[in-house]
């Protein structure tokens, strides 16, 4: 049996959201690490280059603030298309001029613009999809952006960091970016909600005007915002002190740093697999498995010294746990939540996956140098209880009540 029109609408959709996104990603992905050598190589300080690559992720969590209100106005083709002109802005900014004070601002709205990206790209591929599908679908995008962690630095490899190659092909990129986001149609249709009236889809433009703030999405889903920190943690601030761990027990650096490696690989590989899941099992009993797996993993952290095997399977578990929680709770808020209400829900759950990777560091950081590992592993074991176990107790009430709360 063909497709319906709907079903072809979708898919399309899908696939110009998946194409442009997977583009961006893999630019910004050469962008981060280039822009810290090119700081590096000219003896910025490192304090310096860190405040700045917080001002990336302070654009991004700006970015969780308003996405809710930019989406009714813009649409998701709208959307797609800012968050792609001002990475390319920022990166004619980056070409022109070596000032670091005008990079500072730059860096600043290429964050937003790649935090509104990943909003709205994550909200549009969850209502597209179809609700028996929607695990497997957006298992495969996670999959997807995980993907492009190493293919940006691996595409920075072959240009090397000097010169303007890697600029020129960072700006390829992005234009063909905005090609593949010209592909989305202006008035998106879902294929679970094609027949369902005139309720407004996310690719909609229509009227704005909706009282939901911050307060108010986290009352109507405090889970979104339990998981997105868990997630945060353990899949982006954590691995970032795992280089340290290694050298403290004494392996070499590049040992160490493939710990980092391999925390990307599980959050990675087990998107896929684990979108099936959610679409044949409760997601509370995958997200009891996660969380277990993070406070295992925690616990067994300070007897890996000697035994790599085991500091690799914790890292690896941290990743596939905490991208578990964030994915299992986007598919949560789409099963009940649509258009710019959905767009909230994973701005919420980005925001909060954002702070937990900002402050994980610093937390993880000073545990570390005042109690060494097992101080690091209280703390994260401590994090996986006291904030993985009540986002699954507040997902238990059942999402649908959520609904109401969250549109009145």
């Amino acid at each position: 049996m063909p497709p319906s029109p709907a079903g072809r609408h979708a898919r399309r959709s899908l696939l110009a959201a998946f194409s442009a996104t997977f583009l961006e990603l893999d630019a910004w992905f050469m962008l981060l690490p280039l822009l810290t050598l090119t700081l590096g190589a000219r003896g910025v300080s490192p304090t310096v280059i860190g405040l700045f690559n917080a001002s990336m992720w302070a654009g991004i969590l700006v970015s969780s603030l308003v996405a809710g209100r930019i989406t009714p106005r813009l649409g998701a083709r709208g959307c797609f298309w800012l968050s792609g002109v001002l990475p390319l802005v920022a990166l004619g900014g980056f070409f022109a001029s070596d000032s670091l004070w005008l990079w500072f601002p730059l860096y600043l709205m290429a964050g937003f613009g790649s935090g509104l990206r990943w909003i709205v790209s994550e909200a549009l591929v969850a209502e597209l999809s179809p609700p028996e599908r929607r695990g497997r679908i957006v298992g495969l995008y996670q999959t997807m952006v995980g993907t492009t962690f190493i293919i940006g630095p691996a595409l920075l490899g072959l240009t090397g960091a000097e010169g303007r190659l890697p600029l020129f092909v960072i700006g390829a990129l992005l234009v063909a970016s905005l090609v593949c986001a010209a592909a989305l149609p202006s008035n998106v249709q879902t294929l679970a909600n094609a027949d369902a009236g005139s309720a407004p889809h996310l690719g909609d433009r229509h009227d704005a005007s909706r009282p939901p703030g911050l307060l108010a999405r986290l009352r109507a889903m405090p889970s979104l915002a339990l998981a997105g920190f868990v997630g945060g943690v353990f899949e982006s601030g954590t691995p970032g002190l795992m280089p340290l761990v290694g050298l403290h027990w004494h392996w070499t650096p590049e040992a160490a740093a493939m710990l980092v490696a391999i925390n990307g690989v599980g959050g990675t590989l087990m998107m896929w697999p684990v979108g099936e899941l959610a679409d044949r099992l409760d997601h509370r009993r995958v997200s009891r498995v996660a969380v277990a797996a993070l406070v295992l993993g925690s616990i067994a952290l300070p007897f890996a010294g000697t035994i790599s095997a085991l500091a690799w399977a914790i890292v690896f578990c941290w990743g596939a746990a905490g991208g578990t929680l964030y994915t299992l709770n986007l598919l949560g808020a789409a099963s009940v939540l649509e258009g710019a209400a959905l767009v909230d829900g994973a701005a919420l759950l980005v925001g909060a996956y954002t702070v937990g990777g900002m402050v994980a560091p610093a937390l993880g950081g000073a545990a570390f140098d005042h109690f060494g590992v097992p101080g690091l592993a209280m703390l994260l074991a401590a994090i996986a209880l006291g904030a993985g176990l009540p986002a699954i107790r507040a997902s238990r009430r059942g999402h649908a009540s959520a609904r109401d709360s969250w549109l009145t």
